[in-house]
């Protein structure tokens, strides 16, 4: 996973055309988190600690230019530069930390953020399914020795004798599950908590906001709230109808609890091979003025509004963040 990254960061790094680009429009750079929540199992890399979290947006804000996502839009509509070291923080996926720790931490700071929620969990007591994979192969000290699932028309197995077992079967689901089909998808999560004797009932520390953290959240002065689906699929593999209903539903779910029009979306996932054209011709039809994805450039004044590109921030230490933040806006 990480050589992956690390390649990937370095072909964004040096490219003659982008360093050009850079030269004639100072671009801006849009910060991705999901969780702010100290864990020693974080098997996606999900989580920053409420230390280093704090100590990133300090800098930022010292350092940095940090818009409203309202300023960055204006700037961005008006094709308009964007402000030297402008920076714009957005949160994916709607856990309950969000509430209880990065958004108290970006008030005691006045620092805004963007925090895109996905409404299928919300006031259930339930995990997203790859936090259900972890628990189930991360966390329970003794599974069955094989695990079977019948899917696609075909049989699966997957023996489970040792830690090397459990991460391949970890890998070989998590890939399977990400480009199911919901219900389907839905329905072999359930199977495989199961045969793990593993309640569906997730982690408290793992849930999703309720609606009364939502509603906290939506009057923050500090915060925008807006769509990130209702599935949490990547939208690519749904119909046309499909992709609809899955954004409608988790922009009128949001509308209703916050009482605003949710007016910004991002892209489950996020990578291009995640979402396609007829993702962003619905974000217009449905009335979005902006959505993020989730691969790393600049963003300038000519960028499409409509696939906002974005910085995923790991569990770095101040000194390692600082590097990196610099490395971007100057690459």
């Amino acid at each position: 996973m990480y050589s992956t990254w690390k390649h990937y960061i370095y072909e964004s790094y040096h490219t003659p055309r982008r360093f050009i680009y850079n030269l004639f429009d100072e671009p801006a750079i849009v910060l991705l988190y999901h969780r702010v929540y100290e864990s020693e199992l974080d098997s996606q890399k999900l989580c920053i600690s409420p230390d280093n979290f704090y100590q990133q947006i300090e800098y930022l804000k010292k350092n940095h230019n940090l818009l409203a996502t309202e300023e960055f839009y204006s700037v961005l509509h008006q094709k308009k530069r964007f402000p030297s070291r402008t920076v714009l923080l957005t949160f994916d996926d709607g856990y309950a930390d969000n509430v209880h720790q990065a958004l108290s931490i970006l008030e005691s700071l006045s620092a805004h953020a963007m925090f895109f929620i996905t409404t299928s969990l919300i006031d259930t007591d339930q995990e997203f399914w790859w936090d259900s994979l972890e628990r189930v192969f991360f966390e329970s000290p003794i599974l069955p020795a094989k695990l079977v699932l019948s899917a696609y028309n075909t049989s699966l197995d997957y023996l489970i004798k040792s830690s090397k077992d459990r991460m391949r079967a970890y890998s070989s689901l998590h890939h399977l599950l990400k480009y199911s089909q919901p219900s389907t998808r839905n329905e072999i999560v359930k199977h495989i908590l199961q045969w793990a004797s593993i309640p569906l009932q997730g982690r408290s520390t793992h849930r999703v906001m309720n609606s009364a953290e939502v509603q906290k959240m939506a009057k923050s002065q500090v915060a925008s709230i807006g769509a990130h689906t209702y599935s949490h699929a990547p939208l690519k593999i749904l119909t046309t109808d499909q992709q609809r209903e899955d954004i409608l539903q988790s922009k009128i779910t949001l509308e209703r609890l916050t009482g605003n029009s949710i007016n910004y979306f991002s892209y489950p996932f996020g990578l291009k091979k995640d979402y396609d054209t007829r993702s962003i011709a619905l974000c217009k039809e449905l009335g979005f003025k902006m959505a993020c994805s989730n691969y790393y450039d600049h963003v300038h004044s000519w960028t499409d509004p409509y696939q906002i590109p974005r910085m995923i921030v790991r569990n770095w230490p101040l000194d390692i963040f600082k590097e990196k933040i610099n490395q971007f806006l100057c690459a």
